[in-house]
């Protein structure tokens, strides 16, 4: 099986001392076996990458809003990227919807 990625476009992060709520729709369809997860890719003001920072994933059937706090590691962070994929050897058909990125 192959392992399918869906990635954002960038976000700014423009206080990154502080926590950031990240909320999508998560459903799958015909689940078998296997995940989705939600990996954060941080980047600096040049767009240089940082480090990334896995924040969870769902390992059943699911019809839900998925929700996970994000904080950045260094205060360097200036924007992320939300890397939403599908674990390899996964069977299962995953849709995702209306994610946002919100300061708390």
């Amino acid at each position: 099986a192959t392992q399918n990625t869906a990635v954002s476009p960038k976000v700014t992060i423009d206080e990154p001392q502080k926590n950031y709520e990240i909320a999508y729709y998560l459903r799958t369809e015909n689940y078998v076996s296997g995940g989705t997860a939600l990996w954060v890719n941080e980047f600096d003001a040049s767009g240089n990458w940082l480090t990334g920072q896995w924040l969870g994933g769902n390992y059943a059937s699911a019809d839900q809003v998925a929700k996970y706090t994000f904080k950045a590691t260094s205060v360097a962070t200036k924007s992320i990227e939300l890397h939403f994929f599908t674990e390899n050897q996964s069977s299962l058909t995953l849709y995702i919807d209306n994610v946002s990125v919100v300061k708390q």
